[in-house]
């Protein structure tokens, strides 16, 4: 799947996206494959597979979208 960072807290270490299909998805710092973190920002384009959790979808195996 493919989505948008629509907020981030870098220092709280997570954020939202907004998947292609109009969906809001929670991401973790620790989900990414990679160490992008320090460059992410709000609009920048992920690569990510959903997961379904207690409070609902969230995403893992982020890969930041050049």
């Amino acid at each position: 799947m493919h989505g948008e960072i629509t907020s981030i807290e870098p220092k709280l270490g997570y954020g939202y996206l907004r998947a292609d299909d109009g969906r809001e998805v929670y991401f973790q710092r620790d989900g990414f494959t990679s160490d992008v973190w320090d460059d992410l920002g709000t609009g920048d384009r992920l690569r990510f597979r959903e997961e379904q959790g207690d409070k609902g979808p969230f995403a893992v195996s982020l890969t930041r979208l050049e």
